[in-house]
């Protein structure tokens, strides 16, 4: 009898330390460099509990924002830049109290300037670099 108890015992110990793992999860790229036009890019997540994906911007949408234990795909969806400068912002997953970070920043878009004075015309542009 005292044997039986022993070993379900034993049992309990070992399924209540399954139940106490502690939360991993792992993001497969922790940044994006996005055109001035915009991008989709999807993001396998792993997580060994439910989590959650939230946007800091509101020019970044996420699909889905949320899933369960395993692995899953999350679409990162980038709207084209319409503003005059470059700007950044960030997906935060959230997996048992683990955070992890994916850092987007997205170009500025490409402007053209065209002034006619008299009879002299020129264009011009910013390079690459933003400048």
């Amino acid at each position: 009898m005292k044997r039986i108890f022993y070993v379900l015992m034993a049992a309990t110990l070992l399924l209540a330390a399954c139940e106490r793992e502690e939360p991993s999860i792992n993001v497969s790229m922790d940044s994006i460099e996005a055109p001035s036009d915009g991008l989709q890019q999807q993001v396998t997540i792993s997580c060994n509990r439910s989590w959650t994906a939230t946007a800091s911007e509101p020019w970044i949408s996420l699909s889905p924002e949320s899933g369960s234990k395993g692995e899953a795909n999350l679409d990162i969806r980038i709207e084209p830049n319409t503003g005059s400068s470059a700007r950044s912002g960030s997906v935060s997953v959230t997996c048992g109290g683990l955070i992890r970070y994916i850092t987007i920043r997205q170009a500025q878009p490409f402007r053209q300037q065209l002034s006619i004075s008299h009879n002299r015309k020129s264009m011009t542009a910013p390079d690459f670099r933003g400048n």
